[in-house]
């Protein structure tokens, strides 16, 4: 295996890690920073969810989960 593929299947590893811990909790809300385009905002906003958005964000994440699996298998 090449530095490169090493690096990216390192990286992959990474991101099936955080997605699995994100998949064991409850996504209680969201953080956010506002885009302008004269000042760059370092603040962190939270948005509160509700259950429902929990499970469609939770969804959203298996998804990534099965296609970063998918790209660590062909590595």
């Amino acid at each position: 295996m090449t530095e490169e593929k090493l690096e990216r299947a390192n990286s992959i590893k990474s991101e099936i890690n955080e997605c699995e811990r994100a998949l064991r909790n409850d996504i209680k809300g969201v953080f956010y920073t506002e885009k302008d385009l004269y000042m760059p905002s370092r603040e962190y906003i939270n948005i509160s969810l509700d259950v429902e958005v929990n499970e469609k964000i939770k969804d959203i994440i298996r998804e990534r989960l099965e296609e970063l699996k998918k790209e660590f298998e062909e590595l």
